[in-house]
């Protein structure tokens, strides 16, 4: 029996072929077969046109990227609301696996904005892009959607901490 895709898996499949990797590439990446990332691909529908052109050998001026992640979660409306624009209840499941997050800006209204410090519980096994030990995250309140994401931040990486984060809002919301 073929065990299931993880929801981080899932996120780099989708983030990957995205920014041009080929299914071999992704398959490799994560340990599973060409066929399986290829269905995948094929079931979500996932078109390179929403994202970078595919790698070659040219020079392309990189711009940064707009990363998503999805998930179903079995929480009434208002619960998944309130996780959404609570500042005390984000900082308890935004932070990916292995961070810890703190507001220095929190606008919550539509259109309104934050600026989120995360922090590496242990720095010594992850590098921090805006200090030795902290990532800065500044985003807006349209949808769940990471904006102008610095070359800095792998797409594979970014995708399991969407991933983690999601996970994070589902245990938060269905206890």
């Amino acid at each position: 029996m073929r065990r299931p895709l993880t929801d981080a898996e899932l996120a780099i499949i989708e983030a990957r072929y995205r920014d041009g990797d080929t299914i071999p590439e992704i398959a490799e990446r994560i340990g599973r077969s060409w066929s399986v990332v290829g269905r995948r691909v094929k079931a979500l529908g996932i078109s390179r046109s929403m994202g970078p052109p595919p790698k070659s050998g040219h020079n392309i001026e990189k711009v940064p990227r707009t990363d998503r992640a999805s998930r179903v979660i079995a929480a009434p409306p208002d619960r998944v609301y309130a996780a959404l624009v609570d500042p005390e209840a984000l900082t308890m499941w935004l932070p990916p696996a292995g961070m810890t997050g703190v507001f220095e800006r929190f606008d919550p209204r539509p259109g309104g904005s934050y600026r989120l410090v995360l922090t590496y519980a242990d720095a010594s096994t992850s590098r921090g892009k805006a200090t030795a030990d902290t990532d800065v995250v500044e985003s807006r309140f349209v949808d769940i959607v990471a904006e102008g994401v610095p070359d800095g931040i792998a797409a594979e990486d970014h995708a399991a901490g969407l991933a983690s984060s999601l996970a994070n809002l589902t245990r938060y919301l269905e206890g």
